[in-house]
């Protein structure tokens, strides 16, 4: 069985992975590391077909679909940046002239924050509007207040790595929460009836939510350490999908099924256990279209001349059935 010492996220060109410490061995005065790279959740389920939806999507969209997912992309990077800093005690204010959000440190004060310069918010690209990712934010601060309200709510952690040694792959966790429902005022039900839950939840702030996305967040609750009730996905996204401004998509490993119409007796979506199930699947598919895959610094150099383009191969790893050319 292989050891666990560590593990680590690295953001190479537009890849991530992340590099796990297996062991260190101690050879005289010599200490080596032995270590091996885990490709992301996210980059295993691309073996993954298109739905339906996003097919017809890429076929309107042509060319500019790939740069409406880059968009998205930067979009979701800055908005992450933005709750990580609320969720850690870092007061923000979104500024003007030039718009832009500022973060300080924990416990600074609103007139503190007044007589004070803080930091910019990192991860905000040039393509995300500040404005409309604080009115964003709005809609996500409405979403913890109406959590607050139902449940008494402890962080337990905030964008943590897991990791699953055997599938070889990775992750990060947005926030494992634990949480409980307050009791009604005017229940008489015992306080044992309310028991506390450990929910993990994934933010998601794209157009739509799809099946890549469940699987993804039941294989973070899967690979989280301890016992997992519930994996949550919080939509919020551009175009108000309610009243509410956003969507919550509940799994847990409670089957449940259609009691009337056609589907009556008919499974309602997957429980987390079945999406584990499915992403192991995809994962082999994966690993077979992908036998070597490793980070892009890996495979090929990034730098180069004209000179040292003439005596080797830009890509470091040549295939074994490649034939010079003549």
């Amino acid at each position: 069985m292989r050891k666990f010492i560590g593990i680590e996220r690295l953001s190479i060109l537009d890849d991530r992975w992340y590099e796990v410490l297996l062991e260190v061995r101690e050879t005289g005065k010599k200490t080596r590391e032995v270590t091996e790279m885990f490709a992301s959740v996210t980059t295993k389920l691309q073996a993954l077909p298109l739905e339906e939806g996003l097919k017809e999507f890429f076929k309107t969209a042509g060319h500019n679909g790939d740069l409406v997912f880059k968009l998205q992309g930067e979009f979701g990077s800055a908005a992450h940046s933005l709750l990580q800093a609320v969720l850690t005690k870092h007061p923000v204010w979104l500024k003007d002239h030039p718009p832009r959000v500022d973060v300080y440190d924990p416990g600074t004060t609103l007139d503190e924050m007044k007589a004070l310069d803080g930091l910019p918010l990192e991860n905000v690209a040039q393509s995300v509007k500040p404005t409309e990712l604080w009115e964003r934010f709005g809609r996500w601060c409405d979403f913890w207040f109406d959590l607050n309200q139902k449940y008494e709510v402890e962080i337990i952690d905030i964008e943590y790595l897991v990791y699953d040694l055997i599938e070889k792959t990775a992750g990060t966790v947005d926030i494992h929460l634990r949480i409980r429902e307050r009791p009604d005022k005017d229940n008489q039900k015992d306080e044992s009836e309310y028991p506390w839950k450990n929910i993990v939840i994934d933010w998601k702030f794209g157009n739509g939510v799809h099946r890549s996305h469940h699987l993804q967040v039941a294989k973070y609750a899967d690979m989280s350490p301890g016992q997992i009730d519930e994996a949550w996905l919080v939509h919020i996204p551009r175009k108000k999908p309610n009243e509410k401004g956003y969507s919550v998509i509940v799994l847990d490993d409670i089957p449940k099924y259609y009691k009337s119409g056609t589907q009556k007796g008919q499974q309602k979506g997957k429980t987390i256990t079945q999406l584990v199930q499915q992403f192991k699947s995809i994962n082999r598919v994966w690993h077979i279209v992908n036998p070597n895959a490793k980070p892009k610094t890996q495979i090929m150099e990034v730098k180069a001349d004209l000179a040292t383009i003439s005596k080797k191969p830009l890509f470091i790893e040549e295939k074994a059935d490649a034939k010079p050319t003549r």
